[in-house]
């Protein structure tokens, strides 16, 4: 018999209670009855459970304990409680272990998020009989209001009260207990933070512990049953939360701490949950979210809450509407975003201000959010054809999660259009109730004005008196009107605001959106963050936030895998269609297909038969292409259309496109069926087209085309190539830094290898860090853009005069068989690839010998020199002038070395990176190759690709190297790069650590790498047991 999936209607034959808590053993238990009274005993033969007393006369309560410890044990108890009695609120109360510093012993934690990987870890054979753990998790989430209610006993002033006399009877709870040191002397009363709980297997092993931080960076403690009690709640279309204190630090001390304590701490641990809970009972914003709850299990209704006595709607009710109404305005404005669930989190791109001549260096992008708390207001300029209409709703929907100064956001999207005189006011416009809270102490109202009426001053005028009417709300105008100053409108005379310009979206927030949505891990999601930035880039595509919306699965893990990126740009493509097809209003609106059919065309047009189309004449091209198929549209319109989106625009009176990364892939696209074309097209020579190639190969090249290629790389070889009498230059010691003369530059590139080498066992992400390390990067590429420093631009001129043609061909070919790894046949891989390794090899001797051109020396001398440098660097740091003077001598030794491992390191970057996919492993293994560094690079690509097939064979290339302090030195940079950056997979990293530590060892620098793994795998070893040896808190 089949049994429906849909919950009966309980509320018709059960007793509902608005809370059932669920506690899973005997301590916490006592907390709770403790904490609460008991009412009626409603136990039964095998079940303990009792109706308590709540200390709000309006909430219902009924607590019971689980017949056992456990995720299963969990699951049973609210399945036999649920099949007696309904409720509104299912709350998990008791002890967990923290995952992180930032709360300790005897703080209480609760859940927005649920990570359950009990049910989805797997367990493999490692050597000695030891396993590994490998975790995938399931999400379950915590409602929005119930979240919200909570943290405002921290952040409402009318609750602050209440919140402080707990903390410090908790406190003096502590010290009744002889816990007097349990908290430092900075932080001695228990604090309190909503966060991510993971529910798994509770080990003392830091190393699986560290893998269930790196599940997601807010992640705060760990316990074992909160997976079951929110599974099967979810069942019935029931709520859930899960409260936990801390009791330990879920690590090898617990036992320790426990006996040092007499177990004390458990107690009051779980005292302190319990008494939390308690607290929340006198909230009323927590009071009226769970009492909402019996008009609806499904969605928070405010109407009749607030009782005869006020018609305002309440404060949690307002986030609740406005939570929801940000999530349709969502999926009205963007396609992609309809199709994913409730709660679906799109990335929140930065903002920079827009440098002034006072201002001097150019700023640093910062997150929205950030730019609000010391700024009232902010006037944030889009490309007028920024074409993603969700973006105010987008800032909205982070902002409603954010603080500020202590204060919850109220953000409020206004039509700057739609606001006119005399009855469209803020209010009236917005699509929901906020007025009530303007003058509420715990709230920073954000209006997020969208669009502002510059060419009415009746209308500006009028804005400017609504946003009088709010004098402590915070403002932030948004216009596709590039060159307004606000200062010059009529509503520069009331307001003054800071002028921004948008910025992609960061490397942080991509890691952090790839994380939540798709349930990677912390390293895996800041590889693909990686990769998907430098798409962006290389393509100089701006990703709004609805394209990832639009992202499936399987893109970023193909990304991951084989770094493939013509679906990414071809998503990207579409998404610029789809607005253009959304905006026509034509009788005869042609689809996004037939639109791409168009640009292909004119794509080999103005590429390859090399027209240049007036406007008159694209008008007429149009014409043609309308009468082939019958379409009857009028051209002018259509072409306009493009236009308007941003797509084409038209320069002295001739076409283009205005979008790179869509030419590219248009004209890729139509190359790819047109083999007599693309070899037309793709001819090697200054001016071959790069980013189009790159799609096309991963489209499909044709042979003709590939056969070119393969001729260039022998041509190159021949003219370019080592003569008979020559040796490659990193084998002598012609190269010989400044840097690697101090015995304290090695030292620092070993202390470096040894962080990595934990980072990588303990599973730890540096996702911030890499962040900076990104923003300084593009810092510097701003201001060598803007001016050629000490020769810079005659150096680079003559590097590319000497083996120009050799990289660009190499380059080529590099991304001909990355891209094409499936489509080519082996023989032409095998060619590629061994043409490939001879040439880098090539590129790297040559392109070394020009860096050792540069005067560095010189270079020093002119920065010396340079008096107001020095001073601007003293002030800034307070250093003395000889101080600062080394600090810069060490920068420009740190420079030299890297312009003179530029060749090698290059070379090794743009094989593995670029020709990565493990389809490649058995076509580079055959690579034919001759001399000790063409095989250092065909072992370096090959273990990089896969390190299992070739790890010996690096490590056995690098035992044949010279005892050179720079190349050694330079290729185990490269590998703690490569480690550091585009690795994830914890055997893969190994074994390129283990490469960089061989290179040191020919040097005499050793790194302690074997005792920390034998100390890992020991950690690992307490913990392979995990499902039959696991202590619980």
């Amino acid at each position: 018999m089949l049994q429906s999936n849909i919950p009966p209607d309980r509320t018709q034959t059960k007793r509902r209670y608005d809370i059932i808590v669920v506690v899973p053993l005997e301590e916490e238990l006592q907390a709770v009855m403790d904490t609460f009274s008991s009412k009626t005993n409603l136990s039964t033969a095998t079940s303990f459970r009792h109706e308590l007393l709540s200390t709000c006369p309006d909430i219902t309560m009924l607590v019971v304990q689980q017949e056992g410890m456990g995720r299963t044990f969990a699951r049973s108890a609210v399945a036999d409680i649920l099949a007696e009695f309904d409720a509104g609120l299912i709350i998990c109360l008791g002890i967990a272990g923290s995952l992180t510093k930032d709360i300790g012993l005897a703080d209480v934690c609760y859940s927005n998020t649920i990570a359950d990987v009990l049910d989805n870890s797997s367990i493999t054979d490692k050597k000695r009989g030891q396993l590994d753990v490998s975790l995938s998790f399931s999400h379950y989430s915590t409602p929005r209001e119930i979240v919200t209610a909570l943290n405002f006993c921290r952040t409402q002033p009318e609750l602050k009260p209440a919140y402080l006399n707990w903390q410090n009877e908790q406190s003096k709870h502590a010290a009744a207990l002889g816990l007097t040191d349990l908290k430092s002397p900075d932080e001695p009363k228990p604090i309190t933070t909503d966060g991510i709980i993971v529910c798994a297997a509770v080990s003392k092993s830091e190393t699986y512990n560290d893998k269930l931080r790196a599940i997601d960076r807010k992640v705060t403690a760990v316990e074992t049953e909160s997976g079951g009690v929110f599974q099967e709640a979810s069942r019935h279309s029931i709520i859930a939360l899960t409260i936990r204190g801390i009791s330990d630090m879920a690590n090898g001390d617990k036992a320790q701490l426990e006996q040092r304590t007499n177990g004390n701490v458990r107690k009051l641990a779980a005292l302190n949950a319990a008494t939390f809970l308690r607290l929340q009972l006198s909230n009323p914003y927590f009071v009226e979210a769970v009492k909402s709850r019996r008009l609806s299990h499904q969605h928070f209704e405010s109407s009749e809450q607030n009782g005869p006595e006020s018609n305002e709607p309440s404060l949690t009710s307002t986030i609740i509407n406005i939570g929801q109404h940000i999530d349709e305005q969502l999926r009205e404005l963007s396609p992609d975003f309809r199709l994913q669930q409730y709660g679906y989190r799109l990335p929140t791109p930065r903002m920079r201000q827009v440098q002034t001549i006072s201002s001097g260096s150019r700023p640093d992008p910062t997150e929205i959010r950030d730019a609000l708390i010391t700024r009232s207001h902010a006037l944030l300029r889009l490309n007028r054809h920024y074409p993603d209409n969700s973006l105010p709703w987008v800032i909205a929907n982070d902002l409603l999660t954010s603080e500020i100064n202590g204060k919850q956001i109220i953000p409020v999207v206004i039509d700057g259009e739609s606001v006119t005189p005399p009855r469209s006011s803020f209010a009236a416009v917005a699509g929901y109730t906020f007025a009530h809270l303007k003058d509420h102490d715990g709230i920073q109202i954000v209006f997020i004005i969208n669009g502002l009426p510059i060419k009415s001053k009746n209308r500006l005028k009028y804005l400017g008196l609504q946003i009088d009417q709010y004098p402590s709300a915070k403002f932030l105008f948004i216009t596709r009107a590039e060159t307004i100053e606000l200062a010059e409108t009529e509503l520069g005379k009331i307001v003054t605001a800071d002028t921004f310009e948008l910025c992609g979206i960061s490397f942080l927030e991509i890691s952090h959106f790839v994380q939540k949505n798709f349930g990677m891990t912390g390293s895996e999601a800041e590889v693909i963050a990686l990769r998907l930035r430098e798409t962006f880039q290389h393509f100089n595509l701006s990703a709004h936030p609805s394209y990832f919306a639009g992202i499936p699965r399987e893109v970023l893990s193909a990304l991951l895998q084989a770094n493939r990126r013509a679906e990414l740009i071809q998503l990207a493509v579409d998404g610029f269609l789809s607005f253009v097809v959304a905006g026509d209003t034509a009788d005869v609106a042609l689809s996004r297909t037939t639109r791409l059919r168009y640009l292909k065309r004119l794509a080999i047009a103005l590429n390859v038969e090399k027209h240049s189309f007036s406007q008159e004449e694209t008008v007429a091209f149009t014409r043609s292409f309308s009468t082939e198929f019958d379409f009857g549209i009028d051209p002018l319109a259509f072409v306009n259309s493009f236009v308007d989106a941003g797509i084409l625009h038209f320069k002295n009176d001739r076409v283009g496109f205005s979008l790179p990364f869509i030419e590219s892939y248009v004209l890729a696209s139509a190359l790819a069926s047109e083999p007599q074309t693309a070899a037309r097209h793709f001819v090697l020579g200054p001016d071959f087209n790069m980013n189009c190639f790159d799609l096309y190969a991963e489209i499909g090249a044709s042979d003709h085309v590939v056969c070119r290629i393969i001729e260039g790389l022998e041509e190159t070889l021949s003219e370019w190539g080592l003569k008979a009498d020559e040796t490659h230059i990193l084998l002598t010691d012609k190269v010989r830094p400044s840097m690697m003369s101090r015995p304290e530059q090695i030292e620092a590139i070993q202390k470096r290898l040894q962080r990595t080498a934990e980072d990588i066992e303990h599973g730890r992400g540096d996702t911030k860090k890499k962040q900076r390390i990104l923003d300084v990067a593009d810092r510097v590429k701003e201001e060598a853009a803007d001016s050629a420093i000490f020769g810079i631009e005659d150096r680079r001129a003559y590097e590319l005069d000497r083996v120009g043609i050799a990289v660009q061909n190499w380059v080529i070919g590099t991304l001909l068989l990355g891209a094409g790894a499936e489509h080519l046949d082996a023989e032409m891989k095998q060619m590629l690839a061994s043409l490939l390794v001879q040439v880098s090899a090539v590129i790297a001797h040559r392109t070394t010998e020009a860096m050792l051109l540069v005067n560095f020396g010189e270079i020093k001398r002119k920065i010396f020199e340079d008096k107001p440098l020095i001073e601007a660097i003293s002030d800034l740091d307070e250093q003395d002038e000889q101080t600062i003077k080394r600090f810069i001598s060490g920068v420009i030794d740190v420079l030299e070395y890297s312009l003179l491992s530029t060749g090698v390191r290059r070379v090794l970057d743009q094989l593995c990176e670029g020709a990565r996919q493990r389809v490649l492993a058995t076509t580079v293994e055959k690579a034919s190759v001759h001399g000790t560094i063409e095989e250092i690079i065909r072992a370096a690509w090959l273990a990089d690709i896969e390190s299992k097939r070739g790890k010996d064979m690096l490590v056995s290339a690098i035992k044949q190297l010279p005892p050179s302090p720079f190349l050694r030195s330079s290729l185990a940079a490269h590998f703690a790069y490569r480690v550091y950056w585009n690795h994830w997979r914890k055997e893969d990293r190994f074994a390129l650590l283990s490469a960089a530590e061989e290179c040191l060892k020919g040097i005499g620098v050793q790194i302690k790498k074997g005792e920390l793994k034998r100390f890992i795998e020991n950690s690992i070893s307490d913990s392979s047991d995990c499902d039959s040896d696991v202590t619980r808190n």
